[in-house]
């Protein structure tokens, strides 16, 4: 109903309700008919070409944009994973890491390209999680450089320091110095993923079940199982030289349904170029 077909400028629905409205003309025409013939006439439905359903990302999108809030879902939720393991603090509690590097991620909800006074373009754009929304700035190479990223819908990983604005002590602000696609992050920073085991909880079943989970998600990543023994506090740490597993949603949805297990994805250090505070003396007057 929301599409417009082809050298159509109205969508489906508007043309839906034309119709209708149409059909309720001739109805009431002809029932004042002195003999009631115009009934006969049949109107042509509108006719719409053969398209395929909207991906669950732009039903969300749609319904941002309609009612202004999500509906069936979130966006993010196909990255929970990755924001869970990957990224420092939700974008809310970004002020409790002053004066250290962390890591971010979010959908990009805003993204507007203004220039200084002297003709030098700069980015002012917002990312959204689960939490909250960051508003942040970039200027000069760094903007330059990542404005590719920028735009809304996109969804991304950044890395940066927790700062005090320039000339505003007191205030903190997230100055990104890598971004990257969110999409992308599992599968270049995942090392390892560890499953610990309570030995009690252990049996044929669980592992003939875990096996099979293991050996459906083959990829690059290290797996390690650590059996465990609460009562005593002995933990054994076992490393698996046969498999090597991609830590994928549909492997975590798997493990997710064992409730005797429990998950930890570990990453890979994420190397930061050398922090060098942004020129902001030039804009600060843009």
């Amino acid at each position: 109903y929301l599409e417009k077909p082809e050298n159509i400028d109205a969508s489906l629905i508007e043309l839906a309700i034309k119709f209708g409205n149409k059909a309720q003309v001739e109805k009431n025409a002809s029932q004042h008919s002195l003999f009631g013939e115009a009934g006969n006439t049949t109107l042509s439905k509108p006719k719409y070409p053969p398209m395929e359903p909207y991906s669950d990302i732009e039903k969300l999108k749609i319904e941002k944009e309609v009612v202004g809030f999500y509906i069936s879902g979130h966006p993010l939720d196909q990255f929970r994973i990755d924001l869970t393991y990957f990224c420092t603090c939700p974008l809310d509690e970004y002020e409790s890491y002053k004066n250290k590097i962390i890591h971010v991620g979010g959908i990009v909800t805003k993204y507007t390209e203004r220039y200084t006074k002297t003709g030098n373009p700069f980015g002012l754009f917002s990312i959204e999680d689960f939490n909250g929304v960051l508003d942040m700035a970039m200027f000069g190479e760094e903007y330059l450089k990542n404005r590719h990223f920028l735009t809304p819908g996109n969804f991304l990983y950044l890395t940066g320091k927790v700062e005090e604005r320039y000339n505003q002590p007191g205030v903190w602000e997230f100055r990104p110095r890598v971004i990257q696609l969110l999409n992308e992050i599992r599968a270049t920073l995942s090392k390892e993923l560890e499953i610990t085991i309570d030995i009690t909880d252990l049996n044929a079943q669980l592992l003939n079940d875990l096996e099979a989970a293991i050996i459906n998600s083959p990829g690059k990543c290290n797996l390690k199982i650590q059996l465990t023994d609460i009562e005593s506090g002995i933990k054994t740490e076992l490393i698996s030289k046969k498999y090597l597993i991609n830590p994928g949603n549909d492997l975590f949805n798997v493990l997710h349904q064992f409730d005797t297990l429990k998950v930890n994805l570990l990453g890979r250090k994420i190397e930061v170029p050398k922090n060098q505070k942004p020129e902001f003396k030039k804009y600060v007057k843009a």
